[in-house]
Parts: structure tokens; C-alpha cells; sequence
């Protein structure tokens, strides 16, 4: 099937932005297969889990009226915050913050060039820099003196944290993705592949994209309290990748990185 015919079809749906449907397959015709998904900037996600179907892709979807109504309806988008790193300093010039990240098993991230952790000296914080084409557009901030971490941006974006180098325009994938809570988290888990930080345990829809764009398959690793969040975002990533969940005692930053790479050898060999 051309492409011009395909887009034909996937046109011809209706669906509105923000809604998601799960219909029978209009190319193969496979009862409830073909999940459809209109995200919020009128991107379609559209995928057929029946395998003998090969159809999955995404849309440049137009702007209807009703569309255009409801978006107007919902809250400006400022844009990306863009961040200034004129109070960060590298991470080797605070000691304390040196060892915080060892006891989070997050240090051979930096050592690999996955992430280029800040310290933020009038802060008294380590900062996880979320970018786009090289330019800080969020981040995390981790204050030593306080046990919660919070967003410093507006992006809804995950943290990425590359297996193979940080995050660029051109990067390479490994095929998989882990999804974790936060980010020493998602530094922990770039030793066996790529890895997304969710900073919480919610999916927004730009992560679903990111997602959707970059890998084949995603593997949630969430602590033991979070297997409910951990349901719901299999649920929402199914139509799109391959997902499945790794159930683990702790967090991934509490453990070992040589443990946490022989618990995930053992459980991808019986998937």
C-alpha cells in the first residue's frame, strides 16, 4: 500500500484532539487491533498490534475548527523556560555532591558522557540538565540539604539519558528504553541501556512521543510502591511499543549497577 493511500485512510477517521480509539484495523481488518491516538499539537499515532500487520506511524494531523476551539480554550503555551548555567559549576568542585551521586550508582554516567551533571553552588543543588539540540530547556534540581528533587523548566519532557552518549540532534539509540521515577535513577539504568526519567511516575505526551520516535520497546522499572503507575503507563504505551514491566525491590538507584545488570539479564532471557 502507497503512502498516499494510507494517509488516506488514517484521514478518514474521526477523532478528536486529545482522544484516543481502539477500532478495527482499516488495512488488515483485524478486529480491535488498530489503536489511534490525537495528541494534543495534532500529532496522530496510529499502530496495528495484530502480527501479521505491519502498519505503525505517525501524522502531521491538521487543525479542525473544534480542535482549534479547544486548544484557544486551554492555557497559552509560553514556550520552553530557557535555563541559564552562569551559577553552575562542574560536578568534580563540590566533594559532597561527588559522593551523593556514588552512593546513587550514578557517577559512571558522567564518566561515559550520557549527562553533564551541574552543581549549582547558590543553590547548594546538583542539577540533572534536560536538553534539546544541545540547549538547556529544563532540568532537575536536587538540593542536598533537602530530600525532594523538583523540576527547574516547563517542558513536560523526560530526562533522557543515553546509553551511548549524551543526548544530541544525531543521537543513536540502543532499541530499548528504561522508564524510571528520577533521574540518578535513569543514570543507574544508561549502563544497560537508554533511560528516561518520567520525574514522577506520570507519562506526559511529549514523552509518549519521544518515546514513540526513538525506540522499539520500553521496559518500566518502577519501585515496588508504583506498580498501579506502573499498569497505567504499560496501558498507555501499548498501542505504540513494545512495553513491559521489570519488577524490582527498590529503586534502580539503590542498587548496585552489577546487580541491577544480572537482574536484567535473567528476566530478558525468559521475555
Amino acid at each position: 500500500m502507497n503512502y498516499q493511500l494510507r494517509m488516506t485512510l488514517i484521514d478518514a477517521i474521526d477523532i478528536e484532539m486529545g482522544e484516543t480509539k481502539r477500532i478495527t484495523c482499516p488495512f488488515c481488518n483485524g478486529k480491535s487491533t488498530f489503536t489511534i491516538s490525537k495528541m494534543e499539537d495534532g500529532v496522530i499515532l496510529y499502530n496495528c498490534y495484530r502480527a501479521t500487520c505491519y502498519v505503525r506511524g505517525k501524522k502531521q494531523g491538521q487543525y479542525y475548527a473544534s480542535d482549534i476551539k479547544k486548544k484557544l480554550d486551554k492555557k497559552e503555551d509560553k514556550g520552553y523556560n530557557y535555563i541559564s548555567d552562569k551559577h553552575f559549576t562542574a560536578i568534580t568542585s563540590s566533594p559532597r555532591a561527588i559522593k551523593w551521586l556514588r552512593d546513587r550508582h550514578s557517577l559512571e554516567a558522567i564518566v561515559h558522557n550520557r549527562i553533564d551533571i551541574k552543581w549549582d553552588e547558590r543553590r547548594k543543588s546538583i542539577f540533572f540538565p534536560i536538553k534539546e539540540y544541545g540547549e538547556i530547556i529544563d532540568g532537575v534540581d536536587t538540593p542536598l540539604n533537602k530530600k525532594q528533587w523538583r523540576r527547574r523548566g516547563n517542558s513536560n519532557k523526560g530526562l533522557i539519558v543515553p546509553h551511548y552518549g549524551e543526548y544530541s540532534e544525531h543521537q543513536i539509540y540502543t532499541p530499548r528504553v528504561g522508564l524510571v521515577e528520577d533521574a540518578p535513577s535513569a543514570c543507574n539504568v544508561s549502563n544497560i541501556m537508554d533511560a528516561c526519567a518520567m520525574l514522577g511516575v506520570h507519562l506526559t505526551e511529549e514523552m509518549l512521543l519521544d518515546i514513540f520516535n526513538n525506540w522499539d520497546q520500553a521496559i518500566i522499572m518502577l519501585d515496588p510502591d508504583a506498580q498501579n503507575a506502573a499498569l497505567k503507563i504499560k496501558g498507555q504505551l501499548t498501542p505504540f511499543v513494545d512495553t513491559h514491566i521489570l519488577r524490582l525491590s527498590d529503586d534502580p538507584k539503590n542498587i548496585p549497577t552489577r546487580e541491577l545488570k544480572e537482574i536484567f539479564d535473567k528476566w530478558i532471557t525468559k521475555l
